[in-house]
């Protein structure tokens, strides 16, 4: 691993003209893209990494983005530092509104008094929406997001044993200078 690390993908879609039946978006990292994601998450390879997403507009100005990100992956094992492969497939869904239609679902408060404002609640919905910044998604910031989500922060290969450390730990209680003091507790209490 190189001290200098490849730049985020820039992946994103505009939102502006999208047709009122949505559009499909794919993406495929490069090898290059690749590298910079496993580096960035400290994952030892990344094989594959693609998504498939549906973006469709949502009342004005907003976009819904639904999709699947698939990715084959590398990562170390916790106990044996031994090679664990790994898939990643998850699905995921986003709403993004304008700033005004979000604050126009959470008014301030004027004079101590909540202004009235019509909140509509999709209960099959996971998330609130999202702020939408200027015309274009940031595609890459929320695919990023899912495969960190999605990583298994403890990888573990299925040979890995812990019976080493515990052998290990065991010996040293043994070498202990309270070895002595254990052995002359459990005397008395027999």
């Amino acid at each position: 691993m190189t001290s200098k690390q490849a730049p985020r993908p820039a992946w994103s879609a505009r939102i502006g003209d999208l047709p009122a039946a949505g559009r499909m978006l794919e993406i495929e990292a490069a090898p290059a893209e690749r590298r910079a994601i496993a580096a960035a998450y400290g994952v030892k390879d990344i094989e594959g990494f693609r998504a498939q997403m549906l973006l469709q507009p949502v009342g004005e100005g907003g976009a819904r983005l639904t999709g699947r990100l698939k990715a084959q992956l590398t990562q170390t094992c916790v106990v044996s530092l031994r090679p664990v492969a790994a898939v990643i497939d998850e699905e995921f869904a986003r709403t993004f509104l304008p700033a005004e239609r979000i604050e126009a679902m959470h008014p301030p408060r004027r004079g101590g008094r909540k202004v009235k404002a019509e909140l509509v609640v999709d209960l099959e919905e996971d998330e609130p929406p999202e702020r939408l910044h200027g015309e274009a998604i940031d595609l890459a910031a929320i695919l990023l997001e899912e495969f960190a989500l999605a990583l298994n922060p403890y990888p573990r290969h299925p040979d890995a044993t812990l019976r080493g450390a515990r052998e290990a730990d065991d010996r040293r209680r043994e070498d202990s200078p309270f070895a002595v003091l254990r052995g002359a507790r459990r005397g008395k209490t027999e």
